[in-house]
C-alpha cells in the first residue's frame, strides 16, 4: 500500500523502468527495448527511482507518530 503511494511521486519513465525491473522482473535489456532507450538509461532511471523512493520512505517514517 505504501508503495502505490509514493510511486506517483516519480516521473513516469522512472516509475515505469522501477515497476518493470523490480516488481514485474524484466531484465534492463527488455526494459531498454521496451522504453527504446540505451541500457544506460534504464539503470539510471531505476537508480533515481530507488533514491526517491528510499527518501519518500524516510520521510513517512518520521511523520509517523511515535510511540
Amino acid at each position: 500500500a505504501l508503495l502505490q503511494q509514493l510511486l506517483p511521486e516519480l516521473n513516469q519513465e522512472q516509475r515505469a523502468a522501477f515497476v518493470f525491473f523490480e516488481i514485474e522482473g524484466l531484465s534492463g535489456e527488455d526494459i531498454a527495448r521496451l522504453q527504446g532507450v540505451p541500457i544506460n538509461t534504464v539503470w539510471a532511471r531505476i537508480y533515481k527511482a530507488r533514491r526517491k523512493l528510499h527518501d519518500a520512505v524516510r520521510r513517512v517514517e518520521r511523520e509517523l507518530p511515535r510511540k
